[in-house]
């Protein structure tokens, strides 16, 4: 059978003409195939076909061949993987030479440069992010092409997420952990300061007592009666406290010594710089006390 190409239909080619329309079989083409007529309609593409006319190439897959890249991926622009893990993504995708050098930003970090260190590492981060996909595509093998490189760098983006995420969660509390016993410390030598200094300022009362009473010791029976004779040298009861925190004092406490001294002449004592008179009633580390001196003087020392 072959198609008339003047009346349209297929046709037998005895004869020479068409027995429909008359038609010279001269004028006359072979009929297509059924499949590939369809086919071909699907495609918009006329019958018989040209064989000019090349069909579409296969995607080549040139992944880690440093070539160009494919416009799927050449529209991306920020990669999170790259960015959040940046030296064990260049080291992942054959980029040795920057993960060398990220490294080496890293270790500046721990020196004297390290403001270079950080510069360094925070621009080469960037540019990684900024040229990830691209980066990825021409060092790196996907054997599966553009979709393999999809679920891969997907999971790459989802880490440096997660990385960053964890990053802004978990380093004030890193930060906390460390700097709250320095605070501790901090704010346990200001109370210790505060307690000698009070201790200073009633060793000075005392001089300034001794000198009114003929250099005689005040009533030291109890530490109250003791308190009460310094105060009109000091207008305040407050430094005759040990300051525990902020919000929290005790009363500081006579020695054994001060009370045989009570009432009487300096003169009787030896060594007035060894002989400790008032002291803190709760102990610092190592059980350590301030004490207050004959002479005036201020000391930490075992209780």
């Amino acid at each position: 059978m072959v198609h008339c190409t003047a009346c349209g239909v297929d046709v037998d080619p005895a004869g020479g003409r068409c027995p429909r329309c008359g038609a010279a079989l001269s004028a006359v083409a072979p009929a297509p195939d059924a499949a590939m007529t369809a086919k071909e309609a699907e495609a918009g593409a006329s019958w018989p076909p040209n064989p000019q006319i090349a069909t579409s190439p296969e995607p080549v897959n040139d992944s880690g061949q440093r070539a160009g890249v494919p416009q799927e991926i050449a529209g991306f622009h920020w990669h999170w993987g790259a960015f959040g893990l940046y030296w064990l993504w260049m080291f992942n995708h054959g980029l040795v030479g920057l993960g060398l050098l990220a490294l080496l930003f890293i270790g500046l970090n721990y020196t004297h440069v390290w403001p270079v260190g950080t510069v360094g590492g925070l621009i080469l981060s960037i540019y990684v992010a900024l040229n990830g996909h691209k980066l990825a595509w021409r060092c790196r093998r996907y054997e599966g092409g553009v979709d393999q490189f999809m679920k891969v760098e997907q999971a790459w983006h989802n880490w440096g997420i997660g990385m960053l995420a964890a990053s802004l969660v978990g380093v004030p509390v890193i930060l906390a952990a460390i700097l709250f016993p320095v605070f501790s410390h901090a704010r346990a030598e200001a109370v210790n300061a505060t307690s000698r200094s009070n201790l200073n300022q009633v060793g000075l009362a005392l001089m300034m007592y001794e000198e009114d009473y003929d250099e005689v010791f005040p009533p030291m029976d109890n530490y109250n009666h003791f308190k009460s004779v310094l105060i009109p040298y000091i207008k305040t009861d407050k430094v005759f406290s040990q300051p525990i925190s902020a919000e929290t004092a005790v009363p500081y406490a006579l020695t054994d010594q001060a009370k045989k001294q009570s009432e009487k002449p300096l003169a009787a004592v030896d060594s007035p710089a060894d002989l400790p008179l008032v002291q803190e009633t709760v102990p610092h580390d190592n059980d350590e006390v301030y004490r207050m001196y004959a002479d005036g003087h201020v000391h930490l020392g075992r209780r």
